[in-house]
């Protein structure tokens, strides 16, 4: 029983693995909770008995404690800090858990009708003044895309390896609070896919907007102008979304 409790209280709160798919981006994720856990622990134990590679707790240092009867002792100390670590854990990071993308019902203004070649969404474009997405590039795309365009993001923002970020955590850590402690949060993706239209010109750059707050984002297609002009930047691979090449489709 202390073994399954202390190994409760040392593993992430969130299971960033229910809406993430990215597993680099889930390691760096659940290494923000080792960092805060980190600040707060008694004696060098979340060090000690979390894993470097992905930041769960670590099986041989659980059976070496277990095997020297030390288990007690160490769930005493996890004890003291847990609900405070978990508190400033989750303020920080449960909405972005939490985040998915606005529907065509609450904001329709970039989505096109589900039958429109990119000809006509390129027209659609032109004739609103505004980006219009491809029918492809919907809710469940959106969200596969954004956490694509994390990943990418969140590995040029820590700047140091996993080894690294596990004995001297307060970099990396810094640089994650940076990205995810702002009430909007908006990204630039390069596609390498068409993925809707812009001012009438047909393009592979998204804008992602995050509202932290609201746990809620919006996605709409821009110019490369656009794209460069923005903070953070990506680059994802479009086909590995299911997004199909449109240089020769029918327009």
């Amino acid at each position: 029983m202390e073994r399954t409790e202390l190994e409760q209280l040392l593993t992430c709160p969130l299971n960033w693995s229910t809406v993430c798919d990215e597993i680099e981006l889930v390691h760096w994720l659940q290494f923000a909770w080792y960092a805060i856990a980190h600040r707060y622990q008694v004696d060098g134990e979340v060090q000690v008995l979390v894993s470097y590679d992905d930041f769960a707790p670590s099986v041989p240092e659980l059976d070496l404690l277990d095997e020297h009867s030390d288990l007690r002792s160490e769930l005493l100390n996890v004890r003291t800090w847990h609900a405070k670590a978990k508190e400033e854990y989750l303020m920080h990071y449960q909405n972005l858990h939490r985040q998915r993308a606005l529907r065509r019902d609450e904001y329709p203004k970039h989505y096109p009708n589900l039958t429109w070649t990119l000809k006509q969404v390129v027209a659609e474009s032109k004739k609103r003044g505004d980006a219009v997405l491809l029918p492809a590039v919907d809710e469940t795309t959106q969200g596969k895309l954004l956490w694509a365009a994390l990943d990418e993001i969140v590995y040029h923002q820590v700047k140091c390896n996993q080894l690294e970020a596990h004995g001297e955590p307060g970099a990396p850590a810094a640089a994650l609070a940076g990205l995810f402690g702002r009430d909007t949060l908006i990204l630039a993706a390069d596609i390498n896919r068409i993925v809707g239209a812009s001012g009438g010109r047909e393009t592979p750059y998204l804008l992602f907007n995050l509202s932290m707050p609201n746990a809620l984002f919006h996605t709409y297609p821009i110019s490369a102008e656009e794209y460069q002009r923005e903070e953070f930047h990506a680059h994802v691979q479009g086909w590995n979304y299911g997004l199909q090449d449109q240089t020769h489709a029918a327009r």
